[in-house]
């Protein structure tokens, strides 16, 4: 399970800054996606816990609000 990526490409580096200063992510990686388990905490303190594929959410997760 790799925790960090670093890309080649100027265009997916960017795109890996920006989310890394709104968004924060812990978890696997495949072929530079998110994949696999993981948790991706939102600006607003909201943050969803599970599956992902290709970035997205998929399978069973658990996406939990401030209060």
């Amino acid at each position: 399970m790799k925790y960090l990526y670093l890309a080649v490409s100027s265009v997916v580096l960017a795109y890996l800054i920006i989310i890394l200063f709104v968004y924060f992510y812990l978890g696997a990686f495949k072929d530079g996606l998110f994949n696999g388990q993981g948790t991706l905490t939102h600006p607003d303190g909201s943050f969803y816990t599970g599956a992902f594929k290709d970035n997205k959410f998929h399978g069973q997760g658990t996406l939990t609000y401030p209060d």
